[in-house]
């Protein structure tokens, strides 16, 4: 308070390195749960074989709805909890980097050893819980965007922070719809997207584990303050 009674609120520059992996994580988890959608069928069956038809493909993208309406209860209970936000965000960060690490395994182990696993049963329960995982994360970053503006921003900040959160879920789909025309323009460059998934999903890992503390040290609004009240 000053000599007027008139409450400063502090922001600190931390917030825009927070919503920045916030975003990517956010971001990331669209497009992979949308990485076997962003591809053509006939394409995907050269490199998955048969076993990658279309009832399959619809199932890996339903695996978002379905698994995200289960989580979605449980995520809003733990954002209502002390520290709910960090968290939220640590949970979705190793779903969707655990995710990408199993549907990555059969690929790698198909690259390396030039066989035929990524076609196989195993391979495809890889897949399917790779998918489950990444859509598990889905309501920890979609749910919690306001909660992000709330505890890290100004008040005339956190319009712009919510929009730039938000639209990066959509973002991540835009991604996929565009792969095929960058990233993977045959069957034999299949993995590039998968492997590029992984990629991202690692650098939220590392920037959470540089700075990702429950609140910053200053209320930046009246909304934060009385959030920690």
């Amino acid at each position: 308070n000053n000599n007027n009674n008139i409450l400063i609120y502090k922001s600190t520059p931390w917030r825009w390195f927070i919503l920045f992996y916030f975003s990517l994580s956010n971001c990331n988890q669209c497009l992979s749960w949308f990485s076997f959608s962003s591809i053509d069928e006939k394409t995907m069956g050269i490199y998955f074989g048969e076993k990658m038809d279309h009832d399959t493909l619809d199932l890996l993208l339903n695996w978002g709805p379905i698994i995200g309406v289960l989580v979605f209860f449980p995520q809003t209970k733990l954002a209502e909890k002390p520290g709910g936000f960090q968290k939220g965000c640590w949970l979705g960060i190793i779903l969707v980097l655990l995710g990408n690490i199993i549907r990555c395994t059969p690929i790698v182990i198909t690259e390396i050893s030039e066989n035929n696993f990524a076609k196989t049963d195993i391979a495809f329960i890889c897949y399917h819980f790779g998918q489950i995982l990444i859509a598990a994360a889905g309501p920890f970053f979609m749910g919690t965007v306001t909660a992000l503006s709330q505890i890290w921003f100004l008040e005339n900040e956190r319009t712009t922070a919510t929009a730039i959160a938000t639209t990066a879920n959509a973002l991540g789909t835009t991604i996929g719809y565009l792969n095929p025309q960058w990233l993977t323009l045959n069957p034999s460059q299949i993995p590039n997207l998968f492997y590029f998934s992984l990629i991202l999903a690692f650098i939220p890992l590392f920037c959470a584990l540089l700075y990702l503390p429950a609140q910053p040290v200053n209320a930046p609004s009246r909304a934060a303050a009385l959030s920690r009240d």
